[in-house]
């Protein structure tokens, strides 16, 4: 079925009327049964106060297709010829079990979103903000899909700024859930930026966004990226990157004026978005995160 492109509508129905958050599960877990990437094209399904349904319709998608995101955040790709032994398992599935230490690992976001690969829709100033990855524990992360953007996130999407995410930081840090954190540098699209963070056994996840520039409330990034794979540290990952709506802002174009939500939604891939303009820009992918085991490291950082 994952590999099917005529198999392409799944109709989710209960007896009675549900939460549709439930129902929402039941079409993603049917999706990773089938190695499918799910959406639903119905607009304010993610709003709190969504009203119950019997029937929720989605969409089935090649994973390739749309994005490299699942119920944890991020599926990462192998590349070729790595073992399928040593593909990342989000939400920290194998967390620990191989990997021993520390590890140290270059993140390269090569970005691609140029008038080439966008030609209908690229922005004057087009450029990603000032990165931000941390390493952390299985469901530690600060942000992830389905659930709303803290303040630090939100500020992130909508301006650029990482202040409160910072602060944020900080405070996993200082709980004992967050190991290394560091912070990039912003940089025009296309173009490309570097950094390094350390993981550790107990702390093997990375979480990394950064703005979409100008944009209302859009990013890219992974949530739980998880680096040990069945057989130890996994020597390299690359994940495709596609924008991701933040759910703050109701701003439906790259240059619109800061329009605030009246209601949040849930943080969701802008191509799952009801709004034909934004689910197509969506489909398009803006680059490439690619995670580089370069060694161990016997420093420990701290947000600066």
């Amino acid at each position: 079925m994952a590999n099917s492109r005529n198999f392409r509508r799944l109709v989710i129905a209960a007896p009675t009327k549900l939460p549709v958050g439930k129902l929402m599960l039941v079409g993603m877990m049917v999706g990773l049964i089938a190695g499918c990437t799910v959406i639903s094209r119905e607009k304010g399904l993610q709003a709190p106060d969504a009203a119950p349904r019997d029937e929720i319709e989605f969409e089935l998608l090649p994973p390739l297709d749309t994005s490299s995101a699942n119920l944890s955040g991020a599926v990462a790709l192998p590349l070729p010829g790595s073992a399928p032994t040593d593909v990342a398992v989000p939400g920290g599935a194998t967390s620990g079990s191989a990997c021993r230490g520390e590890a140290l690992y270059r993140i390269t976001f090569a970005a691609t979103w140029s008038p080439e690969t966008h030609p209908a829709r690229y922005p004057d100033g087009a450029h990603f903000s000032r990165p931000v990855a941390i390493s952390h524990s299985a469901g530690a992360g600060f942000w992830a899909f389905g659930n709303f953007a803290s303040a630090g996130v939100e500020q992130m999407a909508e301006s650029g700024g990482t202040q409160i995410l910072r602060e944020e930081l900080t405070s996993l840090n200082a709980g004992g859930q967050a190991g290394e954190a560091v912070i990039g540098n912003s940089f025009a699209a296309p173009g490309e930026e570097t950094m390094e963070l350390s993981v550790t056994a107990d702390r093997p996840q990375i979480s990394y966004v950064s703005m979409l520039a100008p944009s209302p409330d859009w990013f890219v990034g992974v949530s739980g990226l998880d680096t040990c794979g069945r057989n130890g540290w996994i020597e390299e990952i690359e994940v495709a990157v596609f924008p991701i709506d933040a759910g703050t802002d109701d701003g439906r174009s790259f240059g619109a004026e800061n329009v605030d939500s009246d209601t949040k939604h849930f943080v969701a891939l802008l191509s799952a978005s009801g709004d034909t303009p934004l689910r197509d820009i969506g489909r398009l992918e803006f680059g490439k995160l690619l995670f580089t085991r370069i060694g161990t490291s016997s420093e420990t950082a701290t947000v600066e």
